[in-house]
């Protein structure tokens, strides 16, 4: 983003989902993911952790959906993405509160 008329960019930085716990577990799934041949970037982990905050946590399968639609950018990687889901998030208990 720039600010315009500076032809400067500014970093935008995403405030911290609750105590920040989920957001910083969010960004090291995006680093899990880029071990296994993914390739999300800065702004598709912001956007990620700006998608959980619009909608919450929800379900297991809502928290997964928002999180894939934003990480997985070639439909080749979504068994990939899929298994890396399932063992990174394995303990989350999940609410609805």
């Amino acid at each position: 983003m720039q600010t315009p008329g500076t032809g400067e960019g500014i970093v935008v930085v995403t405030p911290p989902i609750g105590d920040g716990r989920l957001a910083d577990n969010i960004v090291y799934f995006a680093r899990v993911l880029r071990r296994a041949g993914l390739k999300p970037g800065p702004g598709a982990v912001a956007d990620a952790i700006a998608a959980i905050d619009a909608i919450g946590i929800g379900s297991r399968e809502e928290f997964h959906a928002a999180l894939s639609a934003v990480l997985v950018k070639r439909h080749e990687d979504q068994p990939v993405f899929d298994e890396a889901f399932r063992l990174f998030w394995r303990r989350a208990t999940w609410s609805t509160r």
